[in-house]
């Protein structure tokens, strides 16, 4: 991996245990586990590095993982079992240039935050989560209404857009796009950060949406599992 998708991984690695993951991390890899969820989303190995075949097998069975997670960089160096089935969805991370000062004054406050005129934020403190200075939950609003909602990820001068979602009745309205125009806005400050957000490759509306507001594609992770009947 690069320097940025670096970045990226410690970014997405401070969300997932805000979201309880259990995560074990080694030189050669990482292993993300959930007891909430079965999705490969949650439950993972990712390699840093290349290993053989055999010992992420060994890793996979002594974590009962079945998926495995792959750097588009590391997939061309790794031979896989042919027994092991590529998922057809695949994750693109995005990264943007944005000024830092926009979500700093969020994350420094805990209420009563307006990002412009139009568009208030609310800190939200949804359950069964864990959140710090760091991480930060918010509801997003459009004049009185709660319109979605999103959490925040900083770590120095790289942040993560994390559960970025327009509730379904005011979609197609256009909130999203103002909602990462305002965010992402250019003030000629000199302190510029990345900014991080993912989505699957299937997802062609959040793919527009990112590319239309300066977020260009940095990394692919693309999914594979084992066959059933290698597990014993």
């Amino acid at each position: 991996m690069n320097h940025i998708q670096e970045e990226f991984l410690k970014n997405e690695l401070t969300w997932l245990k805000s979201l309880s993951c259990e995560i074990h991390s080694t030189e050669n890899y990482i292993v993300v586990k959930s007891d909430f969820s079965q999705s490969e989303d949650f439950n993972f190995i990712l390699p840093r590095k290349i290993v053989q075949e055999k010992d992420l097998y060994k890793v996979m069975d002594q974590y009962k993982i079945k998926y495995l997670k792959i750097a588009t960089p590391t997939l061309i160096d790794l031979k896989l079992n042919p027994a092991m089935i590529c998922l057809k969805t695949h994750d693109l991370n995005f990264k943007a240039s944005a000024p830092l000062s926009n979500f700093r004054k969020l994350c420094n406050k805990k209420k009563g935050i307006w990002l412009s005129d139009s568009i208030p934020w609310k800190y939200s403190t949804p359950s069964n989560r864990f959140f710090s200075q760091n991480i930060v939950p918010f509801t997003i609003c459009f004049n009185q209404y709660e319109i979605g909602q999103v959490c925040l990820v900083i770590l120095n001068n790289n942040i993560g857009i994390y559960d970025l979602e327009i509730y379904k009745e005011f979609q197609k309205q256009g909130l999203g796009n103002n909602f990462l125009k305002e965010l992402l806005s250019m003030n000629n400050e000199s302190d510029i950060g990345n900014i991080f957000i993912q989505t699957w490759n299937e997802n062609t509306i959040a793919r527009r949406l990112y590319s239309s507001n300066g977020f260009n594609v940095v990394g692919k992770y693309r999914y594979y599992t084992y066959a059933e009947e290698l597990y014993y």
